[in-house]
């Protein structure tokens, strides 16, 4: 069964326009919420004629450096008291997304649900990797330690997910060896025109060929047949460190399609303390300033390889 990823359905707007539909509905000072997050209540700062500004309620990263402040469109908000129609549309948007929340939920089993609840609450950090690891009393096999202890990285999707992947691992050892354990490998977005793994396995060996060290992105997911505890890794990305020469693009495009942007550039700057968005005028503040060839299968602006494009790459159509 294919990975289904939390979407929250937008809700329709009754036929007259709501009062928080626009900035003038919030003044300085007064505290709002995000109804889908009601218990992080917010401070309004300031408003534009389509954005409203409030404080950071994390505190991340320092104070004075641009980076306390949220920007939110007004529908977004609804004041927290003292304001009939907010209040009540709130208690109607938690409803709404408490019963998204139980039927989405739903689709795993409860005792698979309390089995990754146990394996992910016993799970260690690895001080030298910063990976983590399966504790000692983990319910999972020997083979899953071996494969993935240390690799583990932050899990970030709703559903039984082990953690991140972005090490570069033998994938095709570890499917070759425990795929009747219960490993695969898939990818959630071949049926929207994302490369399958035979496709990323040719684009591997090209740029391998070539001298690069391809590193797939993979999220690894708890998978549970028959009582024996397993792994699915989603293969969602691909990318390699810094830029590749221009014949070896050319040659992986009929193969896995475009790159979501070639070079890309992490640049971390602060937000502007004034406006919504990123102040690009200010000076770079982030340690992760490196070029990196990335195809992200999800992202809207990667474009696969059509049928009229696609052709033989050492011999193999695929």
């Amino acid at each position: 069964m294919p990975l289904k990823f939390w979407q929250r359905k937008p809700q329709p707007l009754v036929a007259s326009e709501p009062v928080w539909a626009v900035t003038a509905h919030f003044v300085i000072g007064q505290q709002v919420i995000n109804p889908h997050e009601p218990d992080m209540v917010l401070r309004v700062e300031a408003t534009t004629a389509d954005r409203v500004r409030t404080g950071n309620p994390f505190n991340i990263l320092p104070a004075g450096a641009g980076n306390d402040v949220l920007w939110w469109g007004p529908e977004q908000l609804r004041h927290l008291r003292d304001c009939p129609p907010c209040e009540a549309d709130t208690v109607l948007q938690v409803a709404i997304d408490t019963q998204h929340s139980t039927t989405y939920w739903s689709q795993w089993d409860q005792a698979d649900r309390d089995l990754y609840e146990t394996i992910t609450d016993g799970m260690v950090q690895d001080h030298d990797s910063r990976g983590w690891s399966f504790g000692a009393d983990a319910p999972v096999p020997l083979w899953m330690r071996t494969c993935f202890d240390g690799h583990l990285g932050i899990r970030e999707s709703p559903s039984l997910d082990l953690g991140r992947i972005g090490a570069p691992l033998d994938w095709w050892s570890i499917l070759a060896e425990h795929e009747e354990d219960g490993f695969r490998i898939v990818n959630a977005w071949e049926a929207e025109g994302a490369p399958g793994w035979d496709r990323i396995t040719i684009a591997c060996d090209l740029l391998r060929e070539a001298g690069y060290t391809a590193v797939p992105w993979v999220q690894l997911e708890l998978e549970v047949t028959d009582g024996r505890v397993g792994a699915a890794a989603y293969q969602d990305g691909l990318h390699v460190d810094g830029s590749i020469d221009s014949g070896t693009y050319e040659r992986l495009l009929p193969v896995i399609g475009t790159a979501t942007a070639f070079p890309r550039s992490f640049l971390i700057r602060p937000h502007s303390h004034t406006e919504p968005g990123i102040d690009r005028t200010r000076t770079y503040t982030g340690h992760r300033d490196y070029d990196l060839t990335e195809w992200l299968w999800f992202d809207d602006n990667y474009v696969p390889p059509t049928a009229t494009t696609a052709a033989p790459v050492n011999g193999v159509t695929k």
